[in-house]
């Protein structure tokens, strides 16, 4: 995916320095027993991550439907942000970045499944098909693709942002839904290696 995004952006180069990012999907864990509850705090989602591994990776939390946030449609359809481990390296605790994104299919998909809702403000042109004929998870995959440019390019909250550090405007927010529509046509997520047209 990484490879595909940089194929989008021409003139983009890698400079000397560290290795290229190579992304590989870990453990994943599904916890049908809702260990913390169907209503989950900021500070349980950091609990949920830490059930992961934390060393060189990106603990990703993807939330049902039927499960609600703090903060969930009245401001955010997910979050990244970092940690601190519970494991020790080297003697030290050292951070490790997560993100979170929820499904919004049943609490607020003209806020957070857009563009395969209705939005509630803005222009109101027809919704697109969502590629999964799913809105909350197409919306999610759309969520989680912002959420991971953000969190690679300010894991910690001191890399690459726009404006105060208090209120940044991060790479995902900061780039034109131009370049969002080439992203999405080219990468066709959800189509299970056949091409959707559908930005």
């Amino acid at each position: 995916m990484v490879e595909r995004y940089r194929e989008i952006l021409p003139g983009h180069r890698v400079r000397k320095g560290p290795p290229p990012l190579v992304l590989s999907l870990g453990a994943q864990f599904l916890d049908e027993g809702y260990s913390l509850s169907k209503s989950l705090s900021s500070k349980q989602i950091v609990q949920l991550a830490l059930k992961g591994r934390q060393r060189n990776s990106v603990n990703v939390i993807l939330t049902a439907s039927d499960v609600a946030v703090e903060g969930f449609c009245s401001g955010k359809c997910g979050t990244h942000g970092s940690a601190l481990s519970a494991e020790k390296i080297n003697g030290k605790n050292t951070k490790f970045a997560y993100i979170w994104a929820g499904n919004s299919e049943t609490q607020c998909p003209g806020q957070c499944a857009w563009p395969f809702h209705q939005p509630i403000y803005g222009p109101q042109s027809p919704p697109l098909v969502a590629p999964d004929n799913d809105v909350g998870l197409d919306g999610m995959i759309i969520n989680l693709a912002s959420l991971l440019a953000g969190t690679a390019t300010n894991p910690y909250g001191n890399g690459y942002f726009q404006g105060p550090k208090e209120a940044p405007l991060e790479a995902a927010s900061a780039c034109p839904w131009g370049l969002w529509q080439r992203i999405l046509s080219r990468l066709c997520w959800g189509c299970f290696g056949r091409c959707c047209d559908w930005c």
